[in-house]
């Protein structure tokens, strides 16, 4: 039975919804953790074993995680493929001060449902709760543990159907690949930082953030009226045509329409593509949506900046 493993990041994540919120009786390491190790755009790599839930596999995945309710809880949205198909998942976090431990609820399209609680110890996340697949509530356990700069994370997991007998049910590593403001002050922060990713997506032929800020659908007209899709931006940046030692914003301003973003500004750039120079100063706008609780581009037009 294909049930999800949406616990990779929730021990992690959740820790950082009381930077902003009014002092808990809490552990002080913990108020101190920053918001920005935490939130952010995921992806991770789940290898289940053979369990009470069925054959073991393995999913590769992705995931979006936001402050919301002005930064009191933690929102993530994912979605992982693996040999039984596509899964996607709303998890929420938070912490219970009577306790003294935090707390997550997730809900998967197959129809399972995680309840857990878990404690921090330093690097290291303690937890455990209860998986409902089925029409049986299963018993879990595991541990979190993040790299020295919070950048990614592995996940190890146990099972059990009466709370004595616990088998290995999974084993995944996890990597954020681009980080998002703690609880920004507005959408038009958010949108600011979004493209400044974006800009250092290109310098360090990061595909995968690419990948993310980009739509299916993004489209982008050049200035010099060539048009080029998402798969002609990976395949460049992917096998070095292009190549980027500076990508710079600036004069950056956001417009918000509901779900739908405009921002115009200056991109200054020191880049090579094919061995031609190609660098430039242009003024550029991008049109972003919001879609499953996260910003992507879905097209993009430049300009070559006029004498000043």
């Amino acid at each position: 039975m294909k049930t999800t493993i949406t616990l990779i990041l929730a021990a992690a994540l959740s820790g950082l919804v009381f930077a902003q919120a009014t002092p808990q009786p809490e552990p002080a390491a913990i108020e101190r953790q920053p918001l920005e190790r935490w939130l952010g755009d995921w992806t991770y790599q789940s290898t289940t074993h053979d369990s009470p839930l069925g054959v073991g596999s393995t999913s590769l995945g992705a995931c979006s995680v936001r402050p919301i309710l002005g930064g009191q809880f933690v929102e993530s949205r994912g979605k992982e493929t693996g040999p039984a198909g596509s899964l996607q998942w709303i998890e929420t976090d938070g912490f219970d001060p009577a306790r003294g431990c935090f707390f997550w609820s997730s809900f998967a399209s197959d129809g399972s449902v995680i309840d857990a609680t878990y404690t921090f110890d330093g690097p290291r996340v303690a937890v455990t709760g209860t998986l409902l697949a089925g029409d049986t509530r299963y018993r879990i356990r595991g541990l979190v543990t993040f790299a020295d700069d919070f950048q990614s994370l592995t996940d190890r997991r146990e099972i059990s159907t009466d709370g004595v007998h616990w088998t290995l049910l999974s084993e995944n590593r996890a990597t954020k690949i681009i980080p998002v403001l703690a609880a920004p002050d507005s959408v038009e922060q958010e949108l600011i930082a979004l493209e400044n990713a974006w800009a250092a997506a290109y310098v360090n032929a990061d595909v995968k953030a690419l990948d993310r800020l980009e739509a299916e659908e993004w489209i982008c007209t050049s200035a010099k009226g060539e048009v080029f899709r998402k798969p002609d931006d990976l395949r460049d940046l992917a096998d070095g045509s292009f190549k980027a030692t500076v990508f710079e914003m600036s004069d950056l301003t956001v417009q918000v329409y509901g779900d739908t973003a405009v921002v115009t500004g200056r991109q200054t750039e020191k880049a090579t593509y094919k061995g031609e120079d190609v660098s430039a100063v242009h003024r550029i706008t991008d049109v972003w949506l919001r879609r499953d609780g996260r910003w992507q581009a879905i097209a993009s037009h430049l300009s070559v900046e006029a004498p000043q």
